[in-house]
């Protein structure tokens, strides 16, 4: 039987025996164990209700690890091209070779540039040109601590409230900032079901 140690709230053990008169369907669909938890962000398997493990919420994020890991423009950066939210590489459309990344302010993830001599600084391009990411006018920190927010369902009050950055900043985030940001996420997850489904 697998151990439960790692567990918060453990499933009946030896000295916790399940009920006899448990329905046999039970035995069939066991709850997911250590070895075979099933992904609430699976792509090819429904969400299943159940008892976290300790690893799972110690990896959660929450605002302590948003400054933590995403306090700064090039985490913010690095974290997005982890995650693949953001392109590493891009061929200059006339020389067909790699650009380079020409860092910029802490609201841009930079531009390409090509690093040809004679053709610096003609053909560059935003790294956020049709991403999700295009036309943000706010601090990349700001970014992702509204992105945070919008997928714990934070009411307007609570994001400007917990907000981690305002002192730092010497700033806050607007009511009507919140609310595009938030209509924004919604969008985005609308579409990416819709492509989905298709």
């Amino acid at each position: 039987m697998a151990s439960t140690s790692g567990i918060l709230d453990p499933q009946p053990g030896p000295s916790q025996p399940r009920s006899s008169t448990s329905d046999a369907s039970e035995d069939l669909d066991p709850q997911p164990g250590p070895s075979q938890s099933r992904s609430p962000t699976s792509d090819d398997e429904p969400y299943v209700d159940r008892h976290l493990y300790v690893e799972e919420i110690i990896s959660m994020w929450n605002l302590s690890k948003i400054v933590r890991e995403l306090g700064n423009r090039d985490q913010c950066v690095a974290f997005a091209e982890a995650q693949g939210l953001m392109p590493t590489e891009k061929l200059c459309r006339t020389h067909r070779t790699p650009m380079l990344i020409a860092a910029s302010t802490n609201r841009s993830f930079g531009s390409w540039v090509c690093h040809k001599r004679t053709y610096k600084g003609k053909n560059k391009v935003t790294r956020t040109n049709e991403k999700f990411f295009e036309n943000v006018k706010i601090d990349l920190i700001h970014v992702f601590y509204l992105i945070y927010a919008f997928a714990y369902k934070m009411d307007y009050k609570t994001v400007l409230r917990e907000d981690p950055f305002k002192e730092e900043k010497q700033k806050c985030l607007s009511r009507a900032t919140v609310a595009d940001w938030y209509n924004y996420c919604r969008e985005s997850v609308v579409i990416r079901v819709a492509t989905r489904t298709l």
